[in-house]
């Protein structure tokens, strides 16, 4: 069950805008994951991430920054490995 959902839209060198989703997901009673995708691509765009948190507030935030610093779904898990301690 979707939660709440953030957008970007990034533009690339090419100057072509690519519209990115981050959407926040229930995955049961107790857990939240996260999925991306770039709007009107292919799901080899899509990266989804299951029980990142048990806390939706804390999924948001992270949705949130995503949007924010406009991160394709194809580098989201580098850019997560980077911020774990």
């Amino acid at each position: 069950m979707e939660c709440s959902s953030f957008y970007s839209d990034i533009q690339t060198e090419e100057g072509a805008v690519i519209r990115c989703s981050y959407r926040v997901v229930r995955e049961g009673q107790h857990s939240y994951g996260l999925i991306c995708c770039q709007e009107g691509r292919a799901q080899e765009r899509l990266c989804r991430l299951r029980n990142v948190s048990r806390h939706e507030e804390t999924v948001e935030a992270l949705a949130s920054l995503l949007a924010e610093k406009q991160v394709l779904p194809v580098h989201i898990r580098d850019v997560l490995e980077d911020l774990m301690p």
